[in-house]
């Protein structure tokens, strides 16, 4: 299924599927895309620049590969800014971008997620060994952590979870939200345990 949305780009942050993460927005073409989608269906796709320092992105400073994402809420501050919530719906590639000075639009279609029978078992081996390194480490804000991901039952939502729990790389982020394969993203994240 394809759909023509308003493209946020983000510095230093990946979105996945089923995660709700704020945003705080202010260039122009953002905070236009936020109010174009929230005189609609208040869809976006929501994607990473490959160069945080752009100000102005162009296509090719974008990931193709991003998160659908609906926008929740909406605060306006007094400097210009917004604080924006998104919550990532489902993968999708950018098929094409419609640029104008406004904002950037663009034709996404949805990608698919692989899940095999096993998942359930990988995900309870992923926590315990998340739960050791916890115990080794004796940070309290990675056992809030823990409690968060074992109470998450949907495989997507836990990869992400997991993903934003661990501190890794934008780049590693990327490449484990491009992965098809549920599984395989749950093993290459063990491995940044």
């Amino acid at each position: 299924m394809t759909h023509i949305v308003p493209l946020i780009p983000l510095r230093e942050l990946v979105l996945f599927p089923q995660v709700t993460v704020p945003l705080f927005v202010g260039r122009d073409k953002t905070m236009n895309a936020v109010d174009e989608a929230c005189s609609k269906d208040k869809l976006v796709m929501v994607t990473t620049q490959k160069d945080k320092e752009l100000g102005n992105p162009a296509p090719s400073d974008i990931y193709d590969i991003g998160v659908l994402a609906k926008i929740e809420d909406v605060i306006s501050l007094p400097d210009g800014v917004a604080k924006i919530s998104v919550k990532g719906i489902c993968r999708a590639r950018i098929i094409h971008y419609f640029d104008s000075e406004k904002m950037m639009q663009v034709e996404i279609e949805e990608i698919p997620q692989h899940m095999d029978e096993n998942l359930g078992e990988l995900m309870i081996s992923v926590l315990k060994s998340y739960e050791s390194r916890i115990l080794k480490h004796k940070r309290p804000k990675d056992a809030e952590k823990l409690m968060l991901l074992k109470d998450i039952k949907d495989p997507s939502t836990f990869v992400g979870e997991l993903a934003n729990c661990i501190d890794i790389k934008i780049e590693e982020k990327q490449r484990i939200l491009e992965t098809d394969d549920l599984s395989t993203s749950l093993k290459e994240l063990i491995k940044f345990i």
